[in-house]
């Protein structure tokens, strides 16, 4: 797709204001003035035009772009069949020309990638605290808990991925049992990070939590008694 055809359009939203929006037939005339040789390009803008997707951009303020371009881009591919990168070329198009962009996107393809490598990664990372967090609980259901006795705490784990994907488990303990919960903690007693591959490796027993937290693989941020007290039952 052809960024100049962008520029045009911003340079045509400059000129006649948003009330262009309202004349597509006009709104085509003039483009195939401008940039009549890029006819795809044209004719996309123009579907999103009638697809309201210029509106759409304008008035949705409480929804970020980040999450309202793609939205506006499945649209157009869902209602209009478009391929997906001429979809988003369209969106972000429009989106530069009322300079919610910077710059024109001039490969949608290297966007789409960049979402499909995100999206991966999130999958990744959800696979991964399953696993672990399937691992935790079965770790604290074979071990002694009765080390647990007289403990009320919060202990949260955030592990992080090779891939960049950072999740969070914590275990909160009550009168001395231990429960599990896939999520962050905003006030936990005692935060432990570490390394996915590691934190597994512990609860594998290949790895002792004493030894990776002297080397520095593990941190901990928090009362050490507590820490002493789980390290036992989970290495």
């Amino acid at each position: 797709m052809n960024s100049e055809v962008a520029n045009q359009l911003k340079a045509l939203i400059k000129q006649y204001g948003t009330k262009i929006l309202d004349e597509p037939k006009r709104y085509r005339a003039l483009m195939m003035d401008l940039c009549g040789d890029n006819l795809k390009e044209i004719r996309v803008l123009q579907i999103a035009l009638e697809s309201n997707v210029p509106r759409e951009l304008l008035s949705s303020n409480n929804i970020p772009y980040e999450i309202l371009s793609p939205r506006l881009a499945q649209k157009l591919v869902n209602e209009y069949a478009l391929a997906e990168d001429a979809a988003l070329w369209s969106v972000e198009s429009w989106a530069f020309a009322f300079e919610l962009q910077t710059k024109p996107l001039s490969d949608p393809r290297e966007k789409l990638t960049k979402q499909d490598d995100s999206s991966r990664r999130e999958k990744q990372t959800v696979s991964t605290a399953k696993e672990i967090s399937d691992h935790l609980n079965k770790r604290l259901e074979e071990a002694d808990i009765s080390k647990l006795k007289g403990v009320n705490a919060v202990y949260l784990f955030n592990i992080s991925e090779d891939n960049g994907g950072v999740f969070h488990v914590h275990v909160v303990v009550k009168d001395g049992k231990p429960s599990i919960v896939e999520s962050a903690h905003h006030h936990p007693d005692i935060t432990i990070t570490m390394a996915a591959d590691e934190f597994n490796d512990l609860l594998k027993g290949k790895l002792s939590a004493l030894s990776a937290f002297t080397v520095g693989k593990l941190k901990v941020k928090g009362s050490m008694a507590l820490f002493m007290k789980l390290q036992s039952l989970i290495s």
